[in-house]
């Protein structure tokens, strides 16, 4: 009837028997005043764990489900029959596995004075969640933000470029040997003079280079080894103004290096074509 194959689509089938537990590095511990405190989906394992714990000693003893689900005890002093709290229990831990997924569940009433937890669902979602926030976003090595000015001087296919993002954006260049000479003049220059080199790095071996001597490497630079650069004039770069909605809205540029200003300056074409452009994002391609 309800189209299910009856070996591997039993209706016990959809029963939760187990339920994901995240590593460490998902929910770590933060110390704070000399005290460590657990996030919040450490805390919400913790309830599963204890109140699963407690209801499976509750079965361990025999009782009957019925006398399982609902029990009754009298108190010494002063008599009185109180319904003990496996009921509770059982519909805790239903409340708990399903805030541990989604904690904003409807007709769930919210703790007054303390901050809302946050469920795997709350993690995901959102402009601050993983998709938006952390794989669709930007916001990731190679790329620099700031805002945007005209510029008569530069052609519509130009961009110019502060020095301080051509220090931090690298480009990583192989080592051949047409281009050895000004690779190793740029390991000799170091991180903190322009053109320069961050990385120099040869199979799994990679080295900084605002550490060591930089003169020694670059004698030891040989063809195949990769070297990560600043950006320099002519190199070809992504430029994009958010939100980027289809292809066309990334425009290949050449850099032009802007040596005192901290803002991005590009022609007065492009900028009528960005329209109220206020903060342009580039990338490597």
């Amino acid at each position: 009837m309800l189209g299910l194959h009856p070996d591997w689509g039993r209706p016990e089938e959809f029963i939760w028997q187990y339920i994901s537990v995240p590593p460490v590095c998902i929910r770590p511990s933060v110390a704070q005043d000399g005290a460590s405190n657990e996030d919040d989906l450490t805390v919400k394992l913790t309830e599963i764990v204890f109140t699963n714990a407690l209801i499976k000693q509750g079965l361990a003893k025999g009782s009957p489900t019925p006398q399982f689900m609902v029990k009754f005890r009298l108190m010494p002093f002063p008599p009185k029959l109180i319904q003990t709290l496996l009921q509770e229990q059982w519909e805790f831990l239903q409340l708990s596995v399903a805030m541990y997924v989604n904690s904003e569940l409807p007709g769930v009433p919210s703790q007054l004075g303390q901050k809302p937890i946050r469920g795997f669902v709350q993690r995901l979602k959102g402009k601050q969640g993983r998709f938006r926030g952390n794989l669709s976003g930007k916001r990731v090595d190679f790329s620099a933000r700031t805002v945007i000015s005209p510029d008569p001087n530069l052609r519509i296919d130009e961009v110019a470029v502060p020095e301080r993002v051509a220090k931090i954006l690298t480009y990583p260049e192989r080592v051949t040997s047409h281009n050895i000479d000004q690779l190793r003049q740029a390991v000799r220059n170091g991180t903190e003079v322009h053109p320069g080199a961050n990385f120099v790095a040869r199979g799994d071996n990679k080295k900084f280079l605002r550490f060591g001597n930089r003169v020694a490497i670059a004698d030891g630079l040989a063809i195949g080894d990769i070297v990560e650069r600043h950006i320099v004039d002519g190199d070809i770069i992504l430029f994009n103004r958010q939100p980027s909605l289809h292809k066309v809205r990334l425009f290949p540029c050449t850099t032009v290096l802007l040596l005192t200003e901290k803002r991005l300056t590009t022609s007065y074409q492009s900028c009528a074509i960005e329209s109220v452009a206020s903060f342009i994002l580039i990338f490597w391609t």
